[in-house]
């Protein structure tokens, strides 16, 4: 028996490094002031659109999730689920955009605003913006999550069997944040670009939402995964910009836009979809039909420590 094989196995959330992941994000969000001291609570948080105040989860709380679902998580991270994600999901989403709006122009002031790159010794590549209007959305988003017309997490998309629920409803049941481990994916692979990781293949753009929700529950490698939302990718964005400074979701780069599968809307049949144009040298946050399909879209997944069965 060879040492390696007697050594004792490291617990996954130091494989993950947690602790440092967490206390990384911790920063992340107050750096982009997305939690403040709350006022009713000890601690950072934010205040939901129910008027309520969330506050972070402890890393005791987030290591506990990671333990007690270990040997899924294990076979997720080698399947190159390992970054941690805090989402303060319950925050409303036109405030989030101004966050993630803000952010972008703050790293334009600083000159610290770059494209996403495919390697980490590629040199940086600057980013033109619209300092006017960094983010173009389509204002149907600006109040949907408080309005009840977006649907989270929905099964299929279907307007009367879709599974999904309001925020509101989501709130209720005490899911004011997101705690996700997603992949390491900045950049979505074109079709044909994708790699095999842990015996997963990694998803490619060109296919519609539909297809890309059909094969999360067709195919066993994806088990455990979901898609991620307006809120969850939006935050992901936000944390590659401060630990990189590049950009995510360039189309016209190294990128692809970004279906947000666990986001519907029923009116319209569509989801999100999330982008950087240079032509447009701004960020977009629009809609397009679940039958939709382009070279130029995909989508990622998420696997959320917190409902994770």
């Amino acid at each position: 028996m060879t040492e390696e094989s007697t050594a004792p196995k490291k617990p996954l959330s130091e494989l993950l490094q947690l602790k440092a992941q967490y206390e990384l994000q911790s920063t992340i969000l107050f750096r982009t002031a997305i939690v403040s001291q709350l006022l009713g609570k000890e601690g950072l948080g934010f205040v939901g659109i129910d008027g309520k105040e969330y506050p972070v989860p402890s890393y005791e709380e987030v290591k506990a999730m990671v333990d007690r679902q270990e040997d899924i998580l294990t076979k997720k991270a080698e399947q190159g689920f390992v970054k941690l994600l805090l989402v303060p999901f319950g925050m409303r989403l036109g405030v989030l955009i101004e966050k993630y709006k803000q952010a972008l122009l703050t790293h334009l002031r600083e000159g610290a605003l770059f494209a996403t790159k495919k390697s980490s010794d590629e040199p940086n590549e600057p980013i033109e913006l619209d300092g006017a209007k960094p983010v173009w959305v389509w204002d149907g988003f600006v109040d949907a999550d408080a309005n009840n017309l977006l649907l989270y997490y929905p099964h299929q998309f279907s307007a009367k069997e879709h599974g999904g629920k309001t925020k509101l409803q989501l709130l209720a049941e005490g899911k004011a944040w997101n705690v996700l481990l997603v992949e390491y994916l900045p950049n979505i692979p074109r079709a044909g670009k994708g790699l095999v990781v842990g015996e997963r293949h990694q998803l490619e753009a060109g296919k519609s939402p539909r297809d890309y929700l059909t094969a999360l529950s067709a195919d066993s490698w994806y088990a455990h995964e979901r898609g991620t939302s307006i809120e969850d990718q939006l935050l992901y964005a936000m944390t590659h910009l401060e630990e990189t400074n590049q950009i995510m979701n360039d189309w016209e780069g190294n990128g692809s836009s970004a279906y947000q599968l666990g986001t519907y809307m029923v009116d319209g049949d569509s989801v999100p979809v999330v982008s950087y144009g240079r032509g447009y040298m701004r960020a977009g946050i629009v809609r397009l039909s679940v039958d939709f399909h382009g070279s130029i879209y995909g989508a990622r997944t998420e696997v959320d420590l917190a409902t994770l069965q």
